[in-house]
């Protein structure tokens, strides 16, 4: 577990960085009928998150993980559908990879469930009875209830959905002060803060060399806007897109362990 980076935001938009102190969990209760009512008597007040280096936010007072963009099969639907020469290793590498950063965050900050913003899986053909059986007994070791808001490449979910022990949300959810979308819609939603995923953001860091590459790295990122937070994709074997710069969106960088803000004189590309 690397150091998480606190921010708060405003139930109807805005946010404020905190770095340092880690995912360390909060005291909110687990009833989401308790959670709601508590969020609503602080409606207009600010919501803490916490970053983290596994590529997912940690809500305290919600007790609960937010991911999304784990492509489960990606590799699969290479080795099968488009014919690319696949090792075994990568194809059962990458998941566990995957499942063990997102395992990880759950022990270090005790979180009650997991809400998944879209794109669980990649294609219907990656969904292999090996992939199926492998985050079964995954699950069985990490029951945390599991909701899924629907992305555009979770096609055929159901067949999955008992053995994951899944919960279908539809195309959206609603818990104070969140709407769960996977697509960032291009207008804000009043009265909510945003959650969404799709855009697998990453940002480019360092400088181009007028005579070679230059020193640059690229790192998946979380993108806090006024109105909404975009998620990283979870999955290490989506590579992601640097996205330029935006007015009034900060950039936050998942290092090597750690989570920090990238300002705009850093990014190689904006």
């Amino acid at each position: 577990m690397g150091i998480g980076l606190r921010i708060t935001v405003p139930r109807s938009g805005g946010t404020h960085a905190e770095p340092g102190g880690g995912a360390v969990p909060g005291s909110g209760e687990s009833d989401v009928a308790a959670r709601e009512a508590a969020g609503e008597a602080q409606a207009g007040g600010t919501e803490e998150l916490v970053l983290m280096p596994e590529r997912v936010a940690f809500w305290p007072r919600g007790r609960a993980l937010f991911i999304a963009d784990l492509h489960l099969g990606k590799a699969n639907t290479l080795a099968a559908g488009l014919g690319a020469a696949v090792p075994e290793a990568v194809l059962r590498g990458v998941v566990r990879e995957d499942l063990a950063r997102l395992a990880r965050a759950l022990t270090a900050t005790g979180a009650e469930r997991v809400i998944i913003v879209g794109d669980l899986l990649h294609a219907p053909i990656g969904a292999t009875e090996e992939l199926i059986d492998e985050v079964a007994a995954w699950r069985e070791q990490h029951p945390q209830p599991w909701t899924l808001i629907l992305g555009n490449h979770d096609r055929k979910v159901g067949r999955v959905a008992e053995a994951w022990k899944l919960s279908l949300a539809g195309d959206g959810m609603h818990e104070h002060p969140f709407r769960f979308v996977h697509i960032p819609p291009e207008r804000p939603e009043p009265g909510a803060f945003l959650i969404c995923g799709h855009e697998h953001p990453a940002v480019t860091i360092g400088r181009s060399g007028r005579n070679g590459p230059g020193s640059l790295i690229k790192l998946p990122a979380f993108l806090v806007g006024r109105d909404r937070l975009i998620l990283p994709a979870m999955s290490r074997f989506t590579a992601g897109g640097t996205v330029p710069w935006r007015e009034g969106t900060r950039h936050f960088a998942c290092g090597p362990g750690e989570v920090f803000e990238v300002p705009e004189h850093g990014l190689a590309c904006r």
